[in-house]
């Protein structure tokens, strides 16, 4: 059920009736009741001076000897008097009314006054209540003083009272009507125009701007109706330059939202209604934060903030949408620096995101592409270089050491000198068929014979030609193999030349012993082999150049730089990928990711299952 509408003349009107009621009944009671006071205060005066007057002819007479019958017969023709007693000094009445009371001893310790005293009472006959006055006589007996008791009726005062009620009764609805006449004028001459001015803003919130209320009077109300007019006035003016202005921001390809000090928006265009999926009514008033909140930056804002410049970050709505935006912010400032306005301009930039992401992509997959060609350039320059090498190194170095050791054999049985220098031929011919195997090696390393395999049994097949090395250099290694096995497609021998190579420079890296844990886990669909080692670690330059060929950090003589080539080049043929990361002095570990043999390529094998 819906509130009844109260008026503002009902407001007006209503309390002050309220309140001249309330004020007209107190007012009639107070009235009523003081004149009854009054009226009762008169009686009580009245018959004080009565008793006085009886007073003095009762002491007269006493002293004549006789008493005054004829006075004390006419009190009891007085209508308000319903009784009378002479009372002596022993409390014994004398005279009364009633001859019956005559001797009787009253109770009232009062008959010992010498003063005079007014006090209520109540007629036994009638338990009405009375006034009771006992007035002190000039009789002086044994020392103690004579009384005259009167008992005096307020009938009379309770009559008046009712007639002053029933008058009371009767004019105050008149009283009342002629009060109501007042706030009635008074809840009229405020109402009225007032309702007038309610109704010329209705016509004119309506659109009806040439619409003017008449202004008879110069009071307050007049010269609001005087500043309404003044005011339409204006506003049609100004609406013309409004309606222009909300024609510009909503024909903005850009969001528009202007907020106030407390970020509750004030105003937003229609690009603004589209972008955030709202409509105007559902956004104006609510705070900026409620309606979107800002998922994260691309840029820092603080910097953005320093270069006044756009900011470009993630908004998400709370349908849970989001998107990418570019958002500039600007403030509104008053006289005294307070920020009184925030407008923000938006643009939704997800299709130039988008492009951007594309052509990161394309990037990358160029990037991988080059990569791959340079790569295959490099194997396919060092295999031509490795069948040049063949043909035009090797047979000569066979033929230069079958000729050393012909020449050790037939000339140092006769020149013992030679023999240094023979030897030193002899390793250095070693050297370099050393190089040109590293160099077919690292060649074949691009032709593979894929086979599954258990990819532990690989690495330890790598690990078992230098594992008795590493133990007479006390090196530990420590396995962390899972208790399923996980199967691989791989070429068996090029692999395991893999983790021979790791475990090689291991080696070489703790030239004071140390540790080598290898540790085999699946992680969906790859295997993965974390390799690692306590060596010395390599510098943080010389990571990115560790898989180049012919790159070493060993002194000449010491190393090809083929070896991580070689790991890096198998890897890559087994479709996988290793990384690698590395403390200096705390040591380096490469991680290895191979993918699993596939679901149907596992049933072919079930061997390996």
């Amino acid at each position: 059920m819906s509130r009844r509408k109260i008026t503002l003349f009902s407001k007006i009107f209503y309390p002050i009736v309220c309140f001249f009621t309330l004020v007209g009944i107190i007012v009639l009671f107070l009235f009523i009741r003081s004149q009854t006071k009054n009226m009762e205060k008169n009686l009580i005066e009245e018959h004080i001076l009565l008793a006085q007057v009886v007073a003095l002819q009762i002491e007269s007479s006493y002293h004549k000897g006789m008493w005054p019958f004829l006075i004390l017969k006419k009190l009891t023709e007085y209508k308000n008097i319903v009784f009378w007693r002479l009372v002596n000094s022993k409390g014994e009445v004398e005279l009364a009314d009633e001859t019956k009371l005559w001797g009787e001893k009253i109770k009232d310790l009062d008959f010992k006054t010498n003063k005079l005293i007014v006090k209520n009472g109540v007629l036994p006959s009638t338990e009405k209540r009375i006034k009771i006055i006992v007035y002190p006589l000039n009789i002086k007996e044994e020392r103690k003083n004579w009384t005259l008791w009167l008992g005096i009726s307020l009938e009379s005062v309770r009559k008046a009272e009712k007639e002053l009620i029933l008058a009371g009764i009767t004019l105050f609805p008149l009283i009342l009507f002629v009060l109501y006449l007042f706030p009635f004028y008074l809840a009229k001459s405020v109402t009225v125009p007032i309702k007038k001015l309610v109704k010329a803003t209705e016509i004119v919130s309506g659109g009806d701007l040439d619409y003017t209320i008449k202004v008879k009077s110069r009071d307050e109300i007049g010269i609001l109706m005087g500043a309404f007019n003044k005011m339409v006035k204006m506003l049609k003016k100004t609406t013309v330059s409004l309606n222009y202005f909300e024609e510009i921001i909503n024909t903005m390809g850009e969001a528009l939202m202007v907020t106030d000090s407390q970020d509750r928006i004030e105003l937003v265009n229609q690009a603004a209604q589209d972008l955030l999926g709202y409509k105007k009514d559902e956004l104006l008033g609510k705070n900026m934060n409620s309606v979107v909140s800002i998922v994260s930056y691309f840029a820092s804002p603080q910097e953005s903030e320093k270069m006044r410049s756009s900011i470009e970050a993630i908004w998400r709505i709370n349908n849970g949408r989001e998107f990418p935006v570019l958002c500039s912010c600007s403030e509104v400032r008053d006289k005294e620096g307070r920020v009184v306005n925030k407008i923000y301009i938006v643009r939704d930039v997800t299709h130039i995101k988008k492009t951007e992401e594309e052509l990161i992509e394309a990037y990358k997959e160029l990037k991988k592409v080059q990569d791959e060609l340079i790569q295959s350039e490099k194997v396919a320059l060092i295999g031509k270089l490795a069948s040049g090498v063949a043909h035009e190194i090797k047979n000569p170095l066979s033929i230069i050491l079958q000729g050393i050791y012909l020449v050790d054999n037939v000339v140092l049985e006769k020149n013992s000198e030679l023999k240094e220098t023979i030897e030193m031929i002899k390793e250095a011919v070693r050297r370099a068929d050393n190089v040109i195997r590293r160099i077919l090696n690292y060649a074949r390393a691009s032709k593979l014979i894929l086979q599954p395999q258990r990819i532990c049994e690989v690495i330890d097949e790598g690990l078992s030609l230098v594992e008795q090395q590493l133990k007479l250099k006390n090196i530990e290694i420590e396995r962390e193999y899972p208790s399923k096995p996980i199967l691989i497609e791989t070429d068996k021998v090029m692999l395991s030349q893999v983790f021979l190579n790791l475990a090689t420079n291991s080696q070489d890296a703790m030239p004071q012993g140390g540790k080598i844990k290898i540790k085999v886990y699946e992680e969906e669909d790859f295997c993965i082999v974390e390799f690692e080692d306590t060596g010395e670690g390599i510098p943080p330059e010389r990571l990115s150049k560790i898989f180049e060929p012919f790159y070493t950090t060993k002194r000449a003589g010491e190393g090809t730089g083929l070896g991580l080539a070689m790991v890096e080049l198998i890897i890559a043929r087994h479709n996988g990928k290793i990384d690698v990361e590395s403390q200096l002095g705390k040591g380096t570990k490469f991680i290895i990711k191979l993918p699993k043999l596939k679901e149907e390529r596992r049933k072919d094998k079930k061997d390996f299952s």
